[in-house]
């Protein structure tokens, strides 16, 4: 069976890592769980880099994928072809084939030769440095930003995520975690965080300076976090900039000229916007985040665009933006720009399974009437978005909308937002298929934390 058609076959865990802030890594940013030995996460916190990458599991999985066996924690890509014919797994297939030429197959038949272990440290990272960002986006988690973390309210509605971080069995909702704990059996570097050490990021984790071929920076928010910058920095100083792509997700509220000037100094730079609707909207998911100032960015960053510097959107398709996702679609057609719709899986209570079927349709006929007159790729990605919302498991039970209710609630209490002014028509639909949106918020929600109604 030929590499392109191996339906399991991808790339990326021959050549790639992704790390997040507590250590723990993935094959990429959408495998459903971590690398782990016997169901414990490995972290490059206290496990050697090497016994990561080339541990059983990371084994196991290449040989699977050789084997045209599907990986479990693959199965986002898997639903994606099927839904819609792309996915991340394609995408950097496409890419890598092009990229490393016959070094592609080479890479595998050297592997598989060693009992499925990479004879060379991966040259392509998905970089989490650390949480430092300056928004709270309502799906996000104290994982990916220091604000959420010190929020009390935020926090404690994201424990689940800690529990599935740190394999805490007895993990508990509205618990709140810091990330300044060390999670069971991992011990700290000697300098903290691996993010905040810096000769263990020069000397370990970017040893193989030389090869490194792409990095791909998440956060926090990139764009703020020192790290990023200390790693530009010594990629530059060793002179191996013009070998190395980069791409980095941002929320596009903050855009500094120094930095600028030093990812011009790279072989590429992918930018890919994390906008998730227009203006009102957006800021409502993406608090306390300025649409007239993301706007003046975006500007800025598409007056950069060219050969080496490539700019395109990133919405992430959930409850808060289903109905009028369109119109973020518009501004990025406005600013000339491409986009890839990605699907929320976590929380749970912000996926559009959610929704009752009959919202969700909606959803996806305006989707389908703004696809109809876009370009071929375009329309087939939209419609395979389309087939999603009305596709998707059904979760919308009366529990389950109160949790979304009570969640919703909850943050809006704290941060002054009102979800009757910016979802006036979610709330509608919602009212005639049965459900009843009330001021209800959570036990432990401070009664000073009044959500604030106005006329209109």
């Amino acid at each position: 069976m030929g590499r392109e058609e191996n339906k399991a076959f991808c790339i990326l865990p021959w050549i790639h890592l992704a790390v997040f802030p507590e250590g723990s890594a993935k094959l990429c940013c959408v495998a459903d769980h971590r690398v782990n030995e016997e169901g414990t996460a490995l972290s490059l916190q206290s496990d050697a880099l090497e016994e990561v990458w080339n541990s059983r599991y990371m084994r196991d999985v290449r040989r699977d994928m050789v084997r045209g066996r599907f990986v479990k924690d693959c199965a986002v890509c898997y639903r994606g072809e099927k839904a819609g014919g792309s996915s991340w797994r394609t995408h950097q297939n496409a890419r890598w084939r092009t990229e490393l030429g016959p070094r592609f197959d080479s890479l595998v038949e050297e592997s598989t030769r060693r009992d499925h272990a990479a004879a060379d440290a991966p040259i392509y990272y998905q970089l989490m440095p650390g949480n430092l960002c300056n928004l709270k986006c309502r799906m996000c988690f104290p994982t990916f930003s220091s604000l959420i973390e010190k929020d009390e309210v935020h926090s404690r509605w994201s424990g689940t995520l800690f529990e599935a971080l740190f394999d805490v069995p007895d993990a508990k909702v509205g618990e709140p975690r810091s990330l300044s704990a060390t999670p069971p059996g991992v011990s700290r570097l000697p300098n903290g965080p691996w993010y905040r050490d810096d000769s263990w990021v020069r000397e370990v984790l970017l040893k193989n300076t030389e090869q490194l071929r792409a990095l791909y920076f998440t956060g926090g928010e990139p764009m703020i976090e020192k790290q990023v910058e200390n790693i530009l920095d010594h990629l530059i100083a060793a002179r191996v900039a013009g070998n190395v792509h980069l791409e980095f997700n941002t929320n596009c509220t903050v855009l500094r000229e120094p930095m600028i000037g030093k990812l011009q100094q790279f072989k590429a730079v992918t930018a890919s916007l994390s906008l998730d609707a227009y203006g009102a909207y957006h800021e409502y998911i993406r608090y306390p985040s300025s649409w007239s100032a993301i706007c003046r960015n975006v500007e800025r960053l598409v007056a950069l665009r060219g050969e080496r510097f490539h700019v395109h959107g990133g919405p992430v398709l959930q409850v808060y933006n289903a109905l009028n996702l369109v119109e973020v679609l518009r501004f990025f057609d406005q600013m000339g720009l491409g986009y890839q719709v990605t699907i929320a899986g976590s929380p749970w209570y912000l996926a559009v399974g959610v929704l009752p079927a009959r919202i969700r349709r909606i959803a996806a006929e305006r989707l389908r009437a703004y696809a109809a007159d876009r370009p071929a790729h375009v329309q087939a990605h939209l419609v395979g978005v389309a087939a999603h919302l009305e596709s998707t498991p059904e979760r919308s039970r009366p529990d389950s909308l109160r949790t979304l209710m009570l969640f919703t609630n909850d943050l809006d209490a704290g941060r002054r937002q009102n979800v009757r002014q910016v979802h006036a028509e979610l709330l509608e639909l919602l009212e005639e298929d049965g459900f009843h949106w009330t001021d209800e918020r959570s036990p432990g929600v401070g009664a000073d934390q009044q959500i604030e109604h106005h006329a209109g």
